[in-house]
């Protein structure tokens, strides 16, 4: 099981710090709560000032309100949850791990959007060919395509983390990953 949070900083930019738990030696734990649904930290805060710009509405400590997401860049293209449906733990082919309800708080969006066979459990996925689902901040499901989100240098990247961010006023077009 993983426990995760996202932050940002000068020296490592956008990061998740989080821990993972292998309980299969302590079976009378096992299995924990799975989640495939969290909540969108977006690049995280901390003291970076270009990612603190994406920080998502589930960061530490947040205490944003609709009224605010409102007033900057609108609930209809605010990230609230996405669905995670990745299982590697960073990287490794052979060791699988899953979301824990009650520890994993929320995920960071600068790693993109990942097909679940190939993603890490601490980055966004869905098994759905279009792309991954998301309850935006107005109460709507839409599906987000991946486009070219995993790659920092693109359009796509900016435009997923300006979705995933509450606060920046969402200049871009959003019509690349969003109908």
């Amino acid at each position: 099981m993983v426990a995760s949070h996202v932050f940002n900083s000068l020296e490592l930019g956008a990061f998740t710090s989080g821990f993972k738990d292998d309980y299969s030696k302590t079976s009378a734990y096992f299995p924990l709560g799975v989640t495939h649904y969290v909540g969108v930290a977006g690049c995280g805060t901390g003291s970076h000032p270009a990612y603190n710009l994406f920080a998502g509405i589930y960061t530490n400590r947040s205490k944003v309100s609709l009224a605010q997401i409102t007033a900057n860049d609108g609930t209809s293209n605010t990230l609230l949850y996405g669905e995670a449906c990745g299982s590697q733990w960073l990287g490794s082919r052979f060791e699988s791990m899953d979301l824990s309800w009650f520890g994993v708080s929320a995920l960071g969006t600068y790693g993109g959007l990942h097909h679940p066979r190939t993603g890490q459990v601490i980055h966004f996925s869905g098994y759905h060919p279009g792309g991954v689902q998301f309850c935006f901040a107005d109460g709507s499901i839409r599906v987000v395509r991946r486009g070219t989100t995993t790659d920092r240098d693109t359009p796509d990247w900016y435009v997923l983390q300006e979705l995933a961010g509450w606060r920046e006023g969402g200049r871009s077009d959003k019509s690349s990953l969003i109908d």
